[in-house]
């Protein structure tokens, strides 16, 4: 049986919407001292993580003028989040990694809220496409584009 999953919204199903978001968003990134959305207030774990950071090719940030830290934007036809740049060897040039779970701060090391959505992966992900078998959006993959902020 086939899904809603079976995605109109993928670079080759979608090459229209892939020409303006050319990266491939995948937003089930996880930070291993978190758990789900929670702990983000708790001074030692912000120690090791402090801020949400997008992952993304270096050679993608190279092209694009982004420097590890950067403030950066995260957009898709459904939204725009903002999170600092963090580029890697690992990633292939039309991938990015996007955490989810950033709402809260942490008053201790004067690291602000993140409100609104501003930092938040779901922002991103439309209601357009779902998995048949969850009732659930597509919450793994979106197409977006990274630009500095």
């Amino acid at each position: 049986m086939a899904s809603a999953v079976d995605d109109k919204r993928s670079p080759y199903s979608n090459p229209e919407m892939a020409a303006k978001y050319p990266i491939i968003g995948v937003t089930g990134r996880r930070y291993p001292h978190f758990y789900h959305s929670a702990y983000r207030g708790i001074p030692h774990l912000r120690e090791i993580t402090p801020h949400p950071e997008v992952a993304f090719s270096s050679k993608l940030a190279k092209k694009l003028g982004i420097k590890a830290g950067d403030d950066v934007w995260i957009e898709s036809p459904f939204g725009k989040i903002t999170m600092k740049a963090r580029p890697s060897e690992g990633l292939h040039e039309r991938v990015a990694m996007i955490p989810h779970g950033w709402w809260q701060g942490c008053p201790e090391l004067k690291l602000p809220d993140n409100p609104d959505g501003i930092a938040n992966a779901n922002m991103l992900v439309g209601d357009d496409v779902f998995n048949d078998e969850f009732m659930s959006p597509s919450s793994r993959n979106v197409l977006c584009k990274i630009y500095k902020k």
